[in-house]
């Protein structure tokens, strides 16, 4: 089997497993019932930007070679732990962002959500995480130095950037940054997160993407331009027209990210692109039709 084809299963993988925890938490296993489209697309960028924070970890703080990292997503089931306990606890989950007091969240962090009045559920999963992050990097580094230091910006880091409730719509909304915009909350979510998972995927594969760019700067870059190009275009034209409200400026802002993936994922259509990708044209277009997903789900008000 090649690398291309295993590198291809293991997201697959990764994916069926999040998209049932994403199914389980928030359909039957929630207090309250809130599954729906944008609650799926926004957890899964979600997850997804969590694996490529730990992926780019794991290959730039613990020298992780990327045809090992790939294997990182068999891990994945440990994410089904709350589910799990509430479904032999016979107590619903009410799972969320860490909102409020900032030392206080800290202090919920540190103890791996102990004694969280919502997150508790949480502190298993937690501690499984937290071992295989410290055995795993003890193993790969054979340095306490590289292990500590993967813990703190892997492991904390990430609880930071994906635990805290960092956006939400203003003006109703308790998290940290309030964002103006026209969007509804897990809209704007979507948007955020999927922007991080691209983000990330970015920096976890940007040697291999150095590589490739030093000669075909030209063509990516004329890429890239008219994919800002007909997000703002669009938007200028049909937003409010389908929305039925005026965008504002973040909006604009975080619109380009699809539109710009999506001009990307048809550009790799090419075969003489994609070919030099590990994985061919699998991710350029996942992340396009994801894109397209959030796009779409935006305009006709889903």
């Amino acid at each position: 089997m090649s690398e291309k084809t295993k590198t291809i299963l293991c997201f697959l993988f990764f994916l069926f497993v999040i998209l049932s925890r994403i199914y389980l938490e928030t359909e039957i296993f929630s207090r309250r019932s809130f599954f729906s489209y944008f609650v799926v697309i926004h957890h899964s960028c979600w997850y997804i930007f969590v694996f490529y924070y730990f992926s780019s970890c794991n290959r730039y703080i613990l020298n992780m070679s990327p045809s090992k990292i790939k294997y990182t997503a068999l891990l994945s089931p440990v994410v089904m732990i709350p589910v799990i306990h509430a479904a032999i606890s016979g107590k619903n989950l009410d799972l969320g962002y860490l909102d409020g007091n900032f030392r206080q969240n800290l202090y919920y962090m540190a103890t791996l959500y102990w004694n969280h009045p919502k997150n508790g559920e949480f502190f298993i999963e937690m501690i499984v995480l937290l071992i295989l992050f410290s055995v795993g990097s003890y193993v790969i580094s054979k340095s306490i130095k590289k292990t500590f230091l993967n813990i703190f910006v892997g492991f904390y880091g990430c609880m930071m950037l994906a635990g805290l409730h960092l956006f939400g719509v203003a003006p109703r909304t308790r998290a940290y940054f309030k964002i103006n915009t026209a969007l509804k909350n897990h809209q704007l979510l979507s948007l955020i997160y999927f922007s991080l998972a691209i983000l990330f995927f970015l920096v976890y594969s940007y040697p291999e993407i150095k590589s490739y760019l030093k000669s075909e700067k030209i063509r990516w870059l004329i890429t890239v331009s008219a994919g800002v190009l007909l997000s703002i275009t669009v938007n200028l034209l049909f937003f409010q027209k389908f929305y039925r409200k005026p965008p504002q400026i973040s909006d604009y802002l975080l619109m380009i990210v699809p539109y710009t993936v999506f001009a990307v994922g048809i550009n790799s259509m090419d075969k003489t692109v994609s070919s030099k990708f590990k994985a061919g044209k699998f991710f350029p277009i996942f992340f396009a039709v994801v894109g397209i997903a959030i796009v779409t789900g935006i305009y006709l008000r889903v």
